[in-house]
């Protein structure tokens, strides 16, 4: 029985271990306040790729909001110098900003 247990939990590892990794990909061009909320639904361990099609500021905020909200801040991170688009990895949820 303890040996059925070990072959089904390694078995169950190294499925997940090779689990296909997607990405979640947001662009905009005029709506901004449709960005953020997209980005709650992209699970755990995927990229968000994303595009802002005009150089605003209010493009270099949402960059910079999708760094600082989405992706995981142990993981590359790879953006344009203005924040407008970028790559990294999903954390699957909202970071929460802690005000000190």
């Amino acid at each position: 029985m303890k040996r059925k247990l070990i072959l089904i939990t390694g078995i169950l590892l190294s499925t997940s271990l090779w689990a296909e990794q997607k990405f979640c990909d947001i662009s905009w061009a005029d709506d901004v306040s449709s960005v953020l909320p997209k980005l709650d639904k992209c699970p755990k361990g995927d990229l968000i790729s994303w595009t802002a099609y005009l150089n605003r500021p209010i493009d270099t905020t949402v960059g910079r909001a999708i760094i600082h909200g989405y992706c995981d801040q142990n993981l590359q991170i790879t953006t344009l110098a203005d924040f407008t688009q970028g790559v990294c990895t999903s954390t699957g949820k909202k970071l929460e900003r802690r005000r000190l």
